[in-house]
């Protein structure tokens, strides 16, 4: 019963991973929902607003322009332009018109990525933020803070083309291939381990001859396991995933990809709250049964 029971208990913990990254990566509206929620965070909206404005100031050529026409002033003129944008860009993000083709835009993105992988399509996939960044320019164009700076600026702004600023690739064309793989495996094992987990349990149940209200109990143990595990895991990897990824120097931007985890793990919490429930009730209804079985002086529980 004890091998079982183990066996069931990994195999439970991966059925909720499988099953989480099925509805969080593969359904369009699990990754549009989550999408839109990441757009409602600060610290995910500031991250957002800064690499616009960045690749904005790239394409403007702004550091060499502002350096033409101020000389010496240009990294302060450029300093301020940027703290200017950028805090026009956070104010232009939380538009409800902004929102809502942040959410048009990542539902197409999923669109395509999953008509790739079915389709044996190997092409890069691109999130088309051009309506947004066409958004902000105006907003920044039209800016008090912006009409009161040196005509120069005004003029550097007013003569910009954004051209593909707004197309962040989030795939290349091999990288695809590798989704292609995951997507196949990660839709197998939802089954797979589903099944395979359920059989153990029952199998543990059924083998427990004379113990089987506290096989119930022990099953609901392994399910309060597994939750605490999945909370656990969601806690520890995202501070790892931030500092892995973004280098100490930009705190900012580590703060928003603890958020993005976060965000995007939720459905993987509510999973693991649910098993820690059930577990719960398992545990003190099967540990319950087995007491009040003994306490009635029988020699093997009511259900054999």
């Amino acid at each position: 019963m004890t091998v079982l029971l183990v066996l069931a208990l990994l195999l439970t913990l991966g059925a909720a991973i499988a099953i989480w990254l099925d509805r969080q990566a593969l359904s369009n509206r699990g990754w549009t929902d989550t999408s839109a929620k990441l757009l409602e965070n600060p610290q995910v909206r500031t991250a957002v607003a800064d690499e616009i404005v960045t690749q904005l100031f790239q394409r403007a050529h702004a550091d060499r322009e502002l350096s033409s026409a101020l000389g010496p002033l240009a990294p302060a003129a450029e300093q301020q332009l940027r703290s200017l944008a950028t805090q026009v860009a956070i104010t232009t993000l939380e538009s409800k018109q902004v929102r809502r083709a942040w959410r048009v835009a990542n539902s197409q993105a999923h669109r395509q990525v999953v008509a790739d992988v079915e389709h044996n399509r190997d092409q890069g996939v691109y999130l088309q933020l051009t309506p947004i960044v066409n958004d902000l320019l105006d907003a920044l164009r039209a800016s008090q803070p912006i009409k009161a700076l040196p005509s120069v600026v005004r003029q550097l702004l007013a003569d910009l083309q954004i051209g593909n600023a707004g197309r962040v690739r989030i795939l290349r064309a091999d990288q695809v291939r590798t989704v292609r793989v995951a997507v196949n495996t990660i839709r197998n094992l939802v089954l797979v381990l589903s099944l395979l987990a359920g059989i153990c349990f029952v199998l543990a149940i059924l083998v427990a001859t004379g113990r089987r209200l506290r096989a119930i109990a022990y099953v609901g143990v392994c399910l309060a396991i597994c939750g605490g595990l999945l909370l656990a895991a969601r806690a520890l990897i995202g501070p790892a995933l931030a500092d892995s990824l973004v280098p100490a120097s930009a705190s900012a931007n580590r703060a928003a990809v603890r958020a993005t985890w976060l965000i995007g793990s939720t459905q993987l919490r509510t999973a693991a709250i649910i098993a820690l429930i059930a577990g719960g009730v398992l545990l003190v209804g099967g540990a319950g049964a087995a007491v009040e079985s003994a306490r009635r002086g029988r020699s093997a529980p009511v259900w054999q």
